[in-house]
């Protein structure tokens, strides 16, 4: 866009009928004296190559993501990139260039039940703070939490895992005499994947229990879902498919840039 500047000058100061000069952002530009003004003669005219910085931005959330995306970046000038690391969206223009990025991280439900690679241990006590941390995770929460508080270190057990292919049966010795119960050795969770996502997804995963050999050990369960790898592949696929129905017009690409 041509300008023109106002010319004020010192009496018995002559201006010149020519100004020309560089200027950041535009480069070479001229300008005529016409009258009491300069009207530009820069041909053709320039507009800016950027007017500020480059601008990063780091988001915490699917949510927060796709608001900056809508507001930062244009569809048709832009591209969004992901990995099972982040998703990282690029947007330039002639007046500006943006990218907003939303690191992909385990979320705090996986990692309390599943660690950081697929399988986790824990005793007695730590499990049922677990299960009563998360209690949505869990369907049947409530049938659950009791079973494993009757595997007590002062409690003698016996494990009888072969009579039911679904459950693992125990005896335990009372007072009143001898007592039946039953632990899963399937559980399916309901959780988000990545920390920060609104869409949750369902594991199933198994349950093992290791007896204590002596009075110094503890009961330890293992959770562990062999499928961890189908697992995150299959939550990443979840993720961007969910961003994406917000994002319609953009173009996503599976890959490094």
């Amino acid at each position: 866009m041509k300008e023109s500047l106002e010319l004020t000058v010192g009496g018995g100061v002559k201006p010149d009928d020519h100004l020309s000069f560089n200027e950041e952002g535009y480069g070479e530009r001229h300008f005529v004296r016409e009258g009491n003004k300069y009207e530009e003669v820069t041909n053709p005219s320039l507009e800016p190559v950027l007017v500020h910085l480059l601008r990063n931005y780091n988001v915490n959330d699917s949510r927060a993501f796709i608001k900056c995306v809508s507001k930062y970046g244009v569809a048709d000038k832009g591209i969004i990139f992901y990995t099972d690391k982040a998703l990282t969206m690029f947007f330039d223009a002639p007046s500006r260039s943006e990218s907003v990025v939303l690191k992909l991280s385990p979320s705090l439900e996986l990692t309390t039940f599943l660690g950081d690679d697929g399988e986790k241990s824990f005793y007695q006590k730590d499990f049922v703070t677990a299960l009563e941390t998360f209690p949505e995770c869990l369907s049947d929460i409530e049938s659950l939490i009791p079973s494993f508080e009757k595997l007590k270190m002062d409690t003698q057990i016996d494990f009888e895992s072969n009579v039911d292919d679904r459950d693992l049966v125990f005896i335990y010795k009372e007072k009143t005499g001898s007592q039946t119960g039953r632990i899963p050795k399937e559980i399916e969770l309901t959780l988000p994947f990545f920390e920060g996502s609104e869409k949750s997804i369902n594991v199933k995963v198994t349950l093992e229990v290791k007896l204590p050999k002596s009075q110094e050990e503890k009961v330890l369960f293992t959770i562990k879902d062999p499928r961890y790898k189908r697992t995150k592949r299959d939550a990443l696929e979840a993720e961007t498919t969910a961003i994406s129905g917000s994002l319609k017009d953009w173009t996503f690409i599976h890959g490094d840039y």
